[in-house]
């Protein structure tokens, strides 16, 4: 994980001298007013060592992952500006959290107190103390920190190149058992970490990731989503559990009674996420297993959410995700991961109980890519049966958005590169009973397959469309078909009509116009493409143009402000039906639609069909 801000900030200016005059460090922004301490200047022996040994040493000693050590008095006396600074907003220790919605366990987060000690020794002069006051320095393991593993996996050494683009490496190692143990603990180590931004462990019961990892020479084989369309390998989650890593974060063991099954014959799949780096790097992975003593009493689930059909404009500031779940049995929640790139801002998760009580689940309020990580709770949440899970994301995709990526601001839409956009939450809970956990796991399946079902058609429509706006009938047609095989609805049934008259099939795409109609009725793009079916139909007994406009009428009493497609599909059937001057006022309309997403490449295929609607008319 690279260095936040504010930690380049002090790496790059060192040498700062305390004698600099004193700064007011708590009117920043993304601060609030710290008071001063009382009881004259604090020191660092007394009153900031035991500040930097509690919350900044798991990671600001040797060999740790920040870039400089904050063990001594010498280490901290000459950084004690910027450590105020940083601290006072908020941006060290790394805690994206708000501690005043739900409480979680181990939080890297300094109370007021804290901070106003940190800012009275930095405008003081950041006087050292008497030695007898210094508390003795942490240590820490040189090994393993969760002590010998009953299992260590090395995974294949990967040469990460120099290179522009993220990239997602998957390296499989078998593990060599010949008896079934339960995972109670994992730790991930990396010999060399710095080219790494965070990683996750998944499990393979069947040969198809070392399958996948043979087709190269390279370790490994690439891709987010192992289990994905586009990579196809069983690699999956621990049952139950998220396994991941990123610098700094202190493993932990779980409870004796919950752990998840390791059989004989399975393969480990750890996922590398290295951002663009101008150096190469060698990544030494290493897997620590410990298991647990007996099987265990609980096993918990999952609940993802994993919005996938996000298409953010350039310049929106206030594009919103969000997604819901409705609880089929009562659970405890016990931890939650979000995750997301550069353009999220806030972050929220709440659940619904069926009394109208609102329990939070989370709020991040300045998301930082560069911080992300799991939170467990301080206690289990109870959550009855009907309440309902709430996740509700903001992104910013303006130039005023200093982490955005893309100078000037373009199009995002969902995918894997950190320029692109995520918008994830997973929800660790736990059911009462086997049973219960059963029913729940049948409606996150229900839940999960149809959201893929969607995203998907959703992708191959908008593909379909664009290359039938192209000409390009054939593949149009075959993507068209992928999206009806995976979803049969009213959209895909009129993008598939729309696209078969183009083709000159106007049997079927009469057949699939009424289909998409007798699914939704009031839908503006599908009583758009039956109109540009009837309006042009070959057989003199179907052709109705006055039915088009008709059809054309209520289409458009329905399409105010709307997307691209659905007015490119009123201007077809208006040019077809013979309003060629109304007709080329849509198509403008949809010029401008696609040009308010930023999608260029329907702006591009609609301006072709734009200019020979303008071209003079023989």
């Amino acid at each position: 994980m690279r260095p936040s801000s504010a930690l380049l900030l002090v790496a790059a200016l060192g040498w700062a001298s305390v004698s600099r005059p004193p700064v007011d460090l708590g009117t920043g922004a993304g601060s609030r007013r710290i008071p001063r301490p009382a009881g004259g200047i604090p020191t660092f022996t007394r009153d900031i060592a035991p500040i930097l040994f509690q919350q900044c040493a798991t990671c600001h000693r040797p060999g740790g992952s920040a870039p400089f050590s904050l063990l001594t008095y010498a280490d901290a006396r000459d950084r004690a500006v910027l450590i105020a600074a940083a601290t006072a907003a908020r941006r060290m220790p790394p805690w994206l959290p708000d501690p005043d919605y739900v409480p979680f366990a181990a939080e890297r987060r300094l109370t007021s107190e804290q901070l106003a000690l940190i800012q009275g020794w930095a405008a003081g002069g950041a006087p050292e103390g008497e030695a007898a006051d210094l508390p003795p320095a942490p240590t820490f393991p040189d090994g393993w920190q969760l002590g010998r593993p009953d299992l260590v996996v090395a995974l294949p050494d990967y040469q990460a190149p120099a290179h522009q683009t993220d990239i997602y490496r998957n390296l499989v190692a078998p593990i060599p058992l010949t008896e079934e143990r339960f995972v109670s603990g994992v730790e991930l180590r990396f010999d060399r970490g710095g080219a790494v931004h965070h990683a996750r462990l998944m499990v393979d019961t069947t040969s198809s990731s070392r399958a996948k990892d043979a087709e190269d020479a390279e370790p490994g084989f690439p891709g987010m989503d192992p289990g994905g369309m586009g990579v196809r390998t069983n690699a999956q989650i621990p049952d139950g559990f998220f396994v991941g890593w990123t610098p700094g974060k202190v493993p932990t063991r779980g409870p004796e009674d919950m752990a998840w099954l390791l059989r004989p014959g399975t393969d480990l799949v750890l996922q590398v996420h290295l951002p663009p780096r101008a150096d190469p790097e060698v990544v030494r992975p290493q897997v620590g297993l410990y298991f647990a003593s007996r099987p265990p009493a609980r096993i918990p689930s999952l609940i993802m959410f994993n919005w996938k059909m996000m298409d953010i404009p350039p310049g929106k500031r206030d594009y919103v995700v969000t997604d819901s779940f409705a609880l089929p049995v009562d659970v405890e929640a016990l931890s939650v991961y979000p995750h997301a790139h550069y353009l999220a801002t806030v972050m929220e998760a709440w659940a619904r109980l069926p009394d109208g009580t609102r329990r939070g689940l989370l709020r991040i309020p300045r998301w930082d890519f560069n911080w992300q990580d799991a939170y467990q709770y301080a206690q289990p949440i109870s959550l009855p049966t009907g309440s309902v899970i709430t996740m509700r994301y903001v992104y910013d995709n303006s130039a005023a958005n200093p982490r955005n990526p893309n100078r000037p601001p373009r199009r995002v839409t969902y995918g894997p590169n950190s320029t692109d956009e995520m918008g994830d939450l997973i929800v660790q809970v736990v059911a009462r009973t086997p049973r219960d956990r059963r029913t729940l796991e049948r409606s996150l399946a229900w839940k999960y397959q149809s959201q893929d079902e969607v995203w998907f058609a959703e992708r191959e429509v908008a593909l379909g469309n664009l290359l039938a706006l192209r000409g390009e009938y054939d593949s149009a047609l075959a993507h068209l078909g992928t999206a009806l095989n995976n979803r049969s609805d009213a959209r895909v049934h009129a993008a598939l009509a729309s696209a078969l008259a183009a083709s000159g099939d106007f049997t079927q795409a009469l057949a699939h116009a009424r289909i998409a109609l007798q699914l939704e009725p009031h839908e503006p793009y599908a009583l758009a493409v039956l109109a540009l079916v009837v309006a042009q139909h070959p057989d003199p007994a179907i052709r109705n143009p006055r039915q088009a406009l008709d059809l054309l009428a209520r289409a458009e009493g329905g399409a105010r402000n709307g997307d691209a497609e659905t007015l490119a599909a009123i201007a077809s059937g208006l040019a077809a039906a013979g309003s060629r001057r109304r007709a080329t006022q849509f198509w403008q309309q949809a010029v401008s639609a696609a040009e308010r997403t930023g999608n260029d490449a329907l702006v591009d295929a609609l301006q072709g069909r734009l200019a020979q609607y303008r071209a003079p008319h023989p």
